[in-house]
């Protein structure tokens, strides 16, 4: 799957309970199942090519929830709604500045 980007190349980054976690693919809706709302990330903490520093702030994205899911304790989702393809999840990894 497409890496997900920013409009300048850039990883969209979210800072998450002191860890960094980029999106590096979308998938339907039931591949995951929704654990808990762990919040809102809110206005975006920086610019596109910076490093989010506050807990839920993100270098590009706004007033998105994020969930834990019951598969895993080291991925987190936020649900989004398309035309084309209906519910889907942007999945939340961690991010260790390589990818």
């Amino acid at each position: 799957m497409e890496k997900e980007e920013s409009d300048q190349g850039y990883p969209t980054l979210i800072r998450l309970n002191g860890e960094l976690y980029y999106i590096p693919k979308t998938v339907e809706e039931s591949v995951y199942n929704r654990k808990e709302l762990l919040g809102t990330v809110t206005d975006p903490s920086s610019k596109v090519d910076e490093i989010p520093e506050e807990d839920f702030t993100s270098n590009s994205l706004d007033d998105v929830e994020v969930y834990s899911v019951e598969e895993s304790n080291d991925i987190f989702v936020i649900p989004y709604e398309t035309k084309e393809y209906g519910s889907r999840y942007h999945v939340l990894e961690k991010y260790d500045g390589d990818q």
